[in-house]
């Protein structure tokens, strides 16, 4: 059994020798590897390796002097060393303010820039630098404060400064603080220059517009009274609606359909054409009326309103063409008034960064009144006609940026 394992011991060491391979022409190799030039990108990776290493030693001089020598050094090749945020964080911690008081050299860059160079390494430079500054905050708002720049340039900086230690974990908060900062620096500097930097790309605020679209699918009762109550029975609704707000005012545009209803006693109208009792009848009412929004609260909103609106009574549009029922009764346009209410169901609203709309389901409670005047009929015809609808539908208001 001891022979075996001395087998397998020289088995193993014989493997580890002829794996090293150490002829004069490996040790050759070897050596022109060790002392091969370093390549553009191994010079670049090591330079900012020690450029971070200076910042954190806060060897500021040194840092400037590296970062200096890097941006010479690839100059006119299509190395790039830092991507954008990183010279701007960069430059922050360099007190090199001139560079970011220039707000085009803070504008976005087209990805086409990138196309054609030699990108940074993932050395996660920007990264650190970013948890730097959030770590030592103050430390840099002090050398801002504690700078030659005027006080304007001084608030613009610390604004900047805070878009880069956002708290992007809670998009929303950060947001608001960061609005926060940049209305008072608005408020202060309102002619500054930086304005319109501070506009476009720092303040994020949004909000909803002034229009918003609804619409709904009813089902509802059609009345019928005075004279004209004793011709026609009432009707059972379909409708559908739209409702178009621009802030508190309401537009509906509108259609019910009521069906069920029948000639109760024969009668001749016009003269010559006679309605036969238990004659099928729909009762179409179509309406345009404007509303005021009174009351708007997380869970209803009442609006009353008054328009115009017809009504025509006519057998359904499948039984016209046989003998007999062509007939109908149209009234003209006339005034039509009630109150609008709606039930909220469930809210969604947009976050800061999904910039669609807020939306709602909701139920629509409707009621209305109207005195149609039928068109050459007597007093035989006359009465009011009402309605009640209870219908299921949303509305979505768009949210654009406020300026």
């Amino acid at each position: 059994m001891r022979h075996n394992y001395i087998y397998i011991l020289c088995f193993v060491l014989n493997s580890i020798l002829y794996c090293q391979d150490t002829s004069p022409q490996s040790k050759q190799m070897e050596r022109e590897i060790l002392m091969t030039e370093d390549t553009d990108t191994e010079i670049l990776a090591k330079g900012r390796k020690l450029l971070l290493l200076k910042i954190n030693q806060d060897s500021i001089q040194k840092a400037r002097e590296l970062m200096d020598f890097l941006d010479t050094r690839f100059q006119q090749t299509r190395v790039m060393p830092f991507w954008k945020n990183e010279r701007e964080l960069l430059t922050l911690w360099l007190s090199q303010y001139d560079y970011l008081l220039e707000t085009q050299n803070l504008e976005p860059i087209e990805d086409d820039g990138y196309r054609q160079k030699i990108v940074p390494p993932r050395d996660l430079l920007g990264q650190e630098l970013q948890e730097k500054s959030k770590k030592d905050k103050t430390k840099l708002l002090a050398k801002i404060i504690s700078s030659n720049q005027s006080a304007e340039e001084k608030q613009f900086l610390q604004l900047l400064v805070a878009t880069w230690v956002v708290d992007k974990s809670n998009p929303k908060k950060g947001q608001d603080s960061l609005n926060t900062e940049a209305d008072l620096f608005l408020s202060e500097f309102p002619k500054s220059k930086y304005v319109p930097y501070v506009r476009k790309y720092i303040r994020f605020v949004y909000i909803p517009s002034v229009w918003r679209y609804g619409y709904d699918f009813s089902l509802g009762y059609i009345g019928l009274s005075g004279n004209i109550s004793n011709r026609f029975d009432d009707a059972t609704t379909l409708g559908m609606g739209f409702d178009i707000f621009y802030k508190q005012f309401i537009f509906f545009p509108r259609m019910a359909l009521g069906f069920g209803s029948s000639v109760k006693q024969p009668f001749s109208h016009p003269p010559g054409v006679t309605w036969n009792k238990g004659l099928s009848l729909s009762i179409m009412v179509p309406e345009i009326t404007i509303g005021y929004l009174l009351i708007e609260s997380d869970f209803i909103q009442m609006t009353p309103f008054a328009g115009v609106a017809a009504v025509l009574i006519a057998p359904p549009e499948n039984e016209r063409d046989i003998p007999g029922n062509n007939v109908k009764l149209n009234s003209n346009a006339s005034l039509l008034y009630g109150v609008n209410i709606d039930l909220h169901l469930s809210r969604q609203s947009s976050s800061i960064f999904s910039f669609n709309e807020i939306g709602l389901w909701n139920i629509k409670v409707r009621l209305a009144m109207s005195n149609p005047s039928y068109t050459g009929t007597n007093a035989g015809f006359s009465g009011s006609c009402f309605y009640i609808t209870v219908g299921f539908g949303g509305f979505f208001q768009p949210i654009h940026r406020d300026e």
